[in-house]
């Protein structure tokens, strides 16, 4: 979670497995646009085929864009 609670990351593939096109979700990203509220505004969903230099370059353009 962000310092101000509105950005997030979730390892899901052991905690609560479920599958989006057949493949198995591993990783979690979410926003909100305000910290009190449980919504999310978009989340991302990642398999665990998807390169990790992917989930990095977004989590890194997330936090220098400051949009969530």
């Amino acid at each position: 979670m962000s310092p101000a609670e509105l950005r997030g990351a979730e390892w899901v593939l052991a905690s609560c497995p479920f599958e989006l096109g057949g493949l198995p979700v591993a990783l979690q990203l979410s926003t909100r646009t305000h910290a009190d509220s449980a919504m999310t505004e978009w989340n991302a969903y990642f398999t665990t085929g998807v390169p990790h230099e992917a989930v990095t370059d977004l989590v890194v353009a997330l936090n220098t864009a400051h949009c969530c």
